[in-house]
């Protein structure tokens, strides 16, 4: 597990960053699991209220790539993958992002 800090002088808030993958000792299982998750928290550092927004730049790198949006219960998900391959192929591969949060596609 790692904790970033992110703070400038010119940016009216506090950012922490965590970020940990699914470690769990005696379950070589589970804790080779290829994922990586991220909690991000935002402190106001003014006396007023401010919305925030967090960005985040992800590309396709396969050449028959497809990108799906959907919405799994209170979960948004991006899914990107290689349509050119099966899943028990070894081109085959995805990336998929999932948030809690309100988000945007563009």
């Amino acid at each position: 597990m790692a904790t970033l800090d992110f703070k400038d002088e010119k940016f009216p808030a506090n950012v922490t960053m965590s970020a940990f993958n699914p470690f769990i000792p005696r379950d070589a299982k589970n804790s080779s699991l290829p994922a990586a998750f991220f909690e991000i928290e935002i402190e106001n550092t003014t006396s007023k209220a401010t919305k925030y927004q967090i960005a985040l730049s992800v590309t396709n790198p396969n050449n028959k790539s497809i990108n799906k949006a959907d919405t799994k219960n209170e979960f948004k998900t991006l899914t990107l993958y290689n349509s050119g391959a099966q899943k028990n192929e070894t081109e085959y591969g995805d990336l998929t992002l999932a948030t809690d949060c309100d988000v945007s596609y563009t």
